[in-house]
């Protein structure tokens, strides 16, 4: 079943921008990538969920970091929270996304 991400950042370096593509290459996904630190990416065959796709991007980058999955049957988010003592970061998407 193909599965679509929107992935965001917060600030990334040049040289993390260039290995966030290359992870979307390496993974065979198809990616639109053309506003700041955010990639459309499709995965046609259906491999991958938003947490190894936040779990794995994870390695590249450590912070603010959201995936959110659309797919036929339901939508999904996993998310990298810092910085965030209350814990108010993912609240919105918590609270509103899913209702």
């Amino acid at each position: 079943m193909k599965r679509r991400y929107i992935v965001c950042f917060d600030d990334l370096t040049p040289e993390q921008e260039k290995l966030v593509t290359e992870f979307m290459k390496e993974k065979k996904l198809a990616w639109w990538h053309w506003i700041g630190d955010t990639w459309f990416a499709v995965d046609a065959i259906g491999k991958y969920s938003a947490n190894i796709i936040r779990d794995e991007l994870m390695e590249i980058v450590k912070e603010r970091l959201v995936v959110v999955e659309l797919n036929e049957e339901k939508d999904t988010w996993a998310g990298v929270r810092v910085k965030d003592p209350d814990k108010k970061m993912f609240t919105w998407f918590k609270n509103v996304w899913k209702k």
